[in-house]
């Protein structure tokens, strides 16, 4: 039995779904799932789409994390602060921009994407991440810096319209495989970004015997790896213009709405209403979808908080409660990271979710953020005692290493709810004929989260150890309440589990 696109099934089925009766008066039985629910024949994936919008997502993970290994020590060559202990804070003013300036525009081009397509919107988003990161390259001073890594966010409302267009290419019965997609696209931006970042930066140096070693990359010595991220993008976008196709049609004459079982008991869009401009209120008084984006917010702060954290970590010296570790390392451990992504998203992800169900899946790696945050000043203590303290530093690093690759892992693990927040919205939408607007609006909120999320856990950083309050663990303490309430707030969602 096919599915009607955008319904998605009850996990809870019985073991045997048994039909009514058939004209020769014999029962049909449909096979079940080993975990009892009746099987559906699965639509075929459109695997050429999915693969030009893979990379379309792709070109904004590698531009967005390029920094990571090297914006402390950019911070650093611009003489913005002469406190090491501040260099976190205007860093993470930095990393902030980005997502301040997208929450300012995100819903606009998700709700500008359901009536003029979606085509439109990817090729600007792309266009302003190549000159962002361009121009980020030649910063000389902070407000350059800002004001480049800005045109990025203003410009791009991708990732929402990459969400409706996967919604839009899928239905309940292959939605588990081609949901990750956006998560794995991510995870291999994070190896490949923060790998060139922290492999390319200062070439002038590193290279003191190659051509590299010349006038303009001394005095850019960060414009290297972003010239390399700007072309990255320039590829995809040049394929996506010539192949990608427009969903938005198909999506836009749809004339069933699917809903789940708590949905229908409540208010919904009426049809005429569908077809003209929802109002971001409407959206958000929908009871099922609030919820949702109430969890998603804090998943978002302390998904973007964590990626900021753990690079200011590993850059500050031992003695400020951070791991000493270099530009490079950094963008090796970021790397180490994606590469778990890319190998758990596609193949445990689907099972996981197929075998306990999207809810279940979703609250038990919300639950972990807790054990993330918590990890950290154990990484410090790993640090104190067998590095600055220990007779066998050599010793000491591999020791150190272990414990940041666990902490990675356990990271990794707790992103899968990236993956699993886009189905819980599609469940969720008050209509699918808007789904443009609602992702819009969930990624408004999760760019107001991002925004949020690198300034309040590097000032937070900052204030910790120059204050020494709680022995400098103040911003763990409060990360670590801050996972709890995600935790929390992801047991409300158990309805959409329907």
């Amino acid at each position: 039995m096919i599915s009607t696109p955008g319904v998605d099934t009850d996990e809870r089925d019985p073991l045997l779904a048994v039909k009514p009766a058939t004209p020769s008066g014999t029962t049909s039985v449909q096979p079940v799932t080993p975990n009892g629910r009746a099987a559906q024949q699965e639509t075929p994936l459109p695997v050429k789409q999915l693969l030009i919008l893979a990379l379309v997502r792709l070109a904004e993970p590698i531009n967005f994390t390029i920094i990571f290994p090297f914006v402390n020590q950019m911070m650093e060559d611009l003489k913005v602060t002469d406190k090491p202990s501040e260099i976190g804070f205007y860093s993470g003013l930095v990393d902030s921009s980005f997502a301040i300036a997208q929450c300012c525009t995100i819903l606009q081009w998700g709700r500008l994407s359901d009536r003029i397509g979606r085509r439109p919107i990817l090729f600007v988003g792309l266009t302003g991440s190549i000159i962002s990161i361009f121009l980020f390259g030649m910063s000389q001073n902070l407000a350059w810096a800002l004001s480049s890594r800005s045109i990025a966010g203003a410009l791009s409302g991708n990732i929402a319209v990459i969400q409706t267009m996967l919604a839009e290419l899928t239905d309940s019965t292959n939605e588990s495989k081609a949901m990750p997609l956006v998560s794995v696209t991510w995870s291999i931006g994070i190896v490949l970004g923060p790998l060139l970042g922290g492999t390319l930066a200062h070439p002038a140096e590193r290279w003191p015997a190659s051509p590299l070693n010349n006038a303009w990359f001394r005095k850019y010595p960060y414009s290297l790896p972003c010239s390399v991220g700007a072309l990255f993008g320039l590829g995809a976008l040049i394929i996506a213009y010539n192949y990608l196709g427009e969903t938005w049609k198909r999506s836009r004459h749809e004339t069933q709405i699917s809903r789940s079982s708590s949905v229908a008991s409540s208010a919904t869009l009426t049809e005429p209403e569908a077809t003209a401009p929802v109002g971001v209120w409407a959206i958000l008084s929908h009871p099922p979808l609030r919820q949702v984006l109430i969890s998603g917010f804090l998943n978002s702060f302390l998904a973007t908080a964590y990626d900021v954290v753990f690079a200011l970590v590993c850059y500050s010296p031992i003695q400020l409660g951070g791991l000493s570790r270099t530009p490079a390392e950094i963008g090796f451990a970021f790397a180490f990271g994606g590469i778990i992504s890319i190998t758990l998203l596609p193949t445990g992800l689907p099972w996981l979710q197929r075998r306990y169900g999207t809810v279940p899946l979703y609250q038990f790696c919300a639950a972990l953020w807790i054990v993330t945050f918590a990890g950290f000043p154990f990484l410090n203590l790993l640090a104190r005692r067998f590095i600055l303290e220990g007779s066998s530093p050599k010793t000491g690093i591999y020791i150190l290493w272990l414990g940041i690759g666990s902490l990675v892992f356990i990271s990794r693990i707790t992103s899968m709810t990236f993956s699993l927040a886009i189905t819980l919205v599609r469940r969720a939408a008050p209509d699918k004929r808007i789904l443009g607007s609602t992702y819009g609006v969930s990624q408004t909120i999760a760019c107001v989260a991002r925004a949020l999320g690198p300034a309040c856990v590097s000032s937070l950083f900052a204030l910790s150890v120059d204050k020494q309050i709680m022995g400098g663990n103040l911003v763990w303490v409060v990360m670590a309440a801050t996972g709890m309430s995600c935790m929390l707030s992801s047991w409300r969602l158990t309805d959409l589990e329907s």
